[in-house]
């Protein structure tokens, strides 16, 4: 399955949604799927969405809804 990870930091700011982002991350990938970590959804060909922070990552999950 290809999941989309979205999360409102950034790969040089290491913090909470960032470490979580990381964790998932490596957990998803052990089960076999191909994920790919990002700040915005933009329309790419993924199976599955996974937002970490439902405010900042909301036009994300708008975008994925439709």
């Amino acid at each position: 399955m290809k999941i989309q990870l979205i999360t409102p930091s950034t790969k040089d700011l290491i913090n909470g949604n960032q470490i979580t982002a990381i964790r998932i991350k490596q957990i998803l990938t052990k089960l076999g799927h191909k994920v790919s970590v990002s700040r915005n959804y933009n329309g790419q060909d993924v199976d599955l969405m996974i937002a970490l922070h439902a405010l900042r990552s909301f036009s994300s999950i708008e975008k994925f809804h439709q």
